[in-house]
């Protein structure tokens, strides 16, 4: 990946910095070509952070140099003053500032479409009944033949309009499955629940794909996002499962 910080740091070569650009834009297409959603995405939205930042720095530091008073501009109500110039290493960083964030925004843009497009094909379910606690439980993800049962926590609930919420669920692999014709996520939950039984009764939650999908760059990432979503729809203020949402109550 491109280091976070290449616009910044020496040596203040243009020619050799446009290169490490060019080089990682072609990487996170290849991504994205693949299908591979992350870490592309987390990435490009890191570069483009720490460039914006970068470029409100320089903007300050611009205002700061501004010297002695050589007139007034009548037309916009200001004053002219003598702009000492910047050394030839930060005109540098400024071009590479204006040249990147462009090409970055679009791979952004690019990668959030396919996103979109990934999440329409994919449907989280739930599998049986839910508590009304739903923080944590039992993510099941299938792709062609085999099935992966994964535990899920949410440690607190952000907007999503401000995280990504694919970020913002935890998971730990736990075991896997082999798929056949007659295989049901209800069976896995079961199985799940004699093996590994607990004293609560936990929600569990399926994501199966008839499209092969790359595991760790972009299903289980995927699937992450469809279940905050899915919980942060469900919940209430308190955290807690509103009634009306809840899939039932448990029979004993």
């Amino acid at each position: 990946m491109l280091n976070r910080y290449w616009a910044s740091t020496p040596a203040f070569d243009l020619e050799l910095k446009r290169y490490q650009l060019l080089a990682f834009l072609q990487r996170v297409q290849r991504g994205f070509e693949a299908d591979k959603l992350y870490p592309y995405l987390t990435e490009l939205r890191l570069q483009v952070a720490d460039l914006r930042t970068l470029q409100k720095g320089r903007e300050a530091s611009h205002a700061l140099r501004q010297g002695d008073v050589l007139g007034i501009d009548l037309r916009n109500a200001q004053l002219l003053r003598r702009v000492h110039p910047d050394p030839m290493q930060l005109e540098v960083v400024d071009e590479l500032v204006a040249m990147a964030l462009p090409d970055l925004q679009q791979r952004i843009h690019a990668g959030e479409e396919l996103r979109r497009t990934l999440l329409n094909v994919l449907e989280l379910r739930p599998v049986g009944l839910q508590p009304m606690h739903q923080y944590e439980g039992w993510l099941l993800l299938r792709d062609g033949g085999e099935a992966r049962a994964y535990t899920y926590s949410i440690p607190w609930m952000v907007s999503s309009a401000a995280f990504d919420p694919a970020t913002q669920v935890r998971t730990h692999y736990v075991t896997s499955f082999s798929w056949g014709p007659t295989s049901q996520m209800e069976h896995v939950r079961r199985h799940l629940e004699q093996v590994l039984p607990s004293p609560f009764w936990v929600a569990t939650y399926a994501l199966e794909s008839e499209r092969r999908l790359p595991r760790m760059e972009t299903l289980l990432p995927l699937a992450r996002h469809l279940l905050f979503e899915r919980i942060a729809e469900l919940t209430g203020p308190d955290g807690r499962t509103r009634p009306s949402a809840t899939e039932g109550n448990p029979s004993h």
